[in-house]
């Protein structure tokens, strides 16, 4: 949880330093050599830790067989797995599209400029930052993974509506986003180890990145052609995003129904319990 706080201070700052820069310097190319720079800081940090990490192999190598990766054991993952994957693409695709596009749709609806656009964006990231660890310790301390996907799923599809469909201000909408991608990811990705069986662990992972961002591929293209077909309007693509909330929310009950016996049955316990 500390990772993903960490990372979404990178997006606030991102969302908050583009247009203030445009605005200071009349261009956007300073925002893209501060860019550049914050990128080769990036890469001189890799570089610098995989030096590290490589020194400490030499202590710590281990006899162990090699795993390999076998295609068919793809074919023996679970349904409670594939249900969570697939909510895994539904609620990212309703979430990271509209993030990409959602400056210019506050611009348009509310008048805003780009500097207070990309503030009320920034909002969805600081919530996260907040709410995310608050809500890993409460998966540890109580579990209910499925519920609390559920409650994260649904809490999108009122938001997106009255985005779409109401004159509600942005603030409180950009907040109650937040708190549903806290919600998701907190009990998402801890679902996993419980779910799938640690030599086939790296397997699962990449498997469900590889299917979240095939949505993340389709679905910033369907809203755009939704907004190009609908004169520039964003209410049809507000519509799909709250769509697209409600089928994670049908995912999370198949998982919870599916998942009510044998080791699946773990997601709803107390990670101590459910890792013993």
């Amino acid at each position: 949880m500390p990772y993903i706080t960490i990372v979404r201070l990178g997006n606030v700052a991102s969302l908050n330093l583009g247009a203030p820069l445009e605005a200071w310097s009349g261009s956007w190319r300073l925002a893209l050599w501060v860019s550049v720079a914050v990128m080769l800081f990036a890469l001189i940090s890799f570089l610098i830790y995989s030096r590290v990490d490589k020194r400490k192999e030499k202590y710590f190598q281990a006899e162990k067989e090699t795993e390999k990766f076998v295609f068919r054991d793809i074919f023996q993952f679970k349904p409670p797995f594939w249900y969570l994957t697939l909510l895994c693409m539904t609620v990212y695709s309703a979430v990271y599209p509209f993030i990409a596009f959602s400056n210019i749709f506050l611009q348009k609806k509310f008048g805003l400029t780009a500097i207070q656009g990309g503030f009320y964006v920034s909002i969805i990231f600081i919530s996260t930052m907040i709410f995310t660890p608050l809500f890993g310790l409460l998966v540890d301390k109580i579990g209910k993974r499925a519920t609390i996907l559920s409650i994260g799923s649904l809490l999108l599809i009122p938001v997106y509506l009255a985005l779409g469909l109401t004159s509600l201000r942005p603030a409180l909408p950009m907040v109650v986003i937040g708190i549903s991608f806290s919600l998701v990811p907190a009990a998402l990705w801890a679902s996993v180890p419980i779910l799938i069986e640690e030599k086939r662990l790296g397997t699962a992972f990449g498997l469900i990145s590889s299917i979240q961002n095939m949505g993340l591929a389709l679905f910033p293209w369907l809203a755009g052609k939704l907004t190009d077909l609908s004169g520039g309007e964003y209410r049809n693509t507000m519509i799909l995003f709250a769509f697209l909330g409600f089928l994670g929310f049908l995912f999370s009950l198949w998982l919870r129904l599916s998942a009510r016996k044998g080791k699946e049955a773990a997601i709803e316990l107390p990670t101590g319990i459910a890792q013993a």
